[in-house]
């Protein structure tokens, strides 16, 4: 099995990216979207049939950049209701959470450096079925969630763990948060 890596912009890049994956060859590629799902959106955008998507996808993985919060300084704060709303609604269990501070080793921002938050999107019988029909990106973004991948639990999972923070996983997953609605 030969390999093809390449970024997709346009409308003959996805095609010849679909045709050599339908063929066999494994594609990996980058798109820029808000979330796994937006890449499906993306990819209709561009004029590919959801016919042939769902024939030619595996999987997509999504990732947003997050402030990470300096080990040297940051401090656990117990989690607002509001909080402890959004933790319970991702079935992650929390009394507290990591939050900036400030010190010398990070400049007073309390933050140093950054890491990935992700989510991927397994292409399941069920979500292939989805894709094919056309279905909105909403109705894929539900079927991710469903998978326990979302981009916005994975960035809580990380806050629980105190690598970043509450503002920073809000900040970044937020357009992925407007779908859940």
């Amino acid at each position: 099995m030969s390999s093809w890596w390449g970024e997709i912009r346009d409308t003959e890049t996805a095609q010849i990216a679909v045709q050599a994956s339908l063929t066999g060859h494994l594609v990996l590629s980058t798109l820029h979207t808000n979330s796994a799902s937006g890449a499906v959106t993306r990819l209709r955008d561009m004029g590919v049939e959801s016919f042939l998507l769902s024939s030619s996808l595996a999987g997509i993985i999504a990732q947003r950049l997050v402030r990470r919060l300096c080990p040297q300084c940051r401090q656990f704060t117990p989690v607002s209701p509001q909080q402890a709303q959004m933790f319970k609604y991702h079935q992650l269990a929390v009394t507290t959470i990591g939050t900036p501070v400030g010190c010398p080793h990070c400049h007073q921002s309390g933050y140093q450096g950054r890491m990935a938050i992700h989510e991927m999107m397994v292409v399941t019988p069920e979500l292939r079925a989805a894709i094919h029909e056309n279905v909105d990106e909403q109705a894929l973004e539900r079927l991710v969630r469903q998978q326990h991948n979302a981009l916005i639990k994975n960035g809580l999972q990380k806050v629980i763990r105190g690598d970043t923070s509450w503002d920073e996983v809000m900040r970044v997953a937020s357009a992925t948060l407007e779908n859940e609605a």
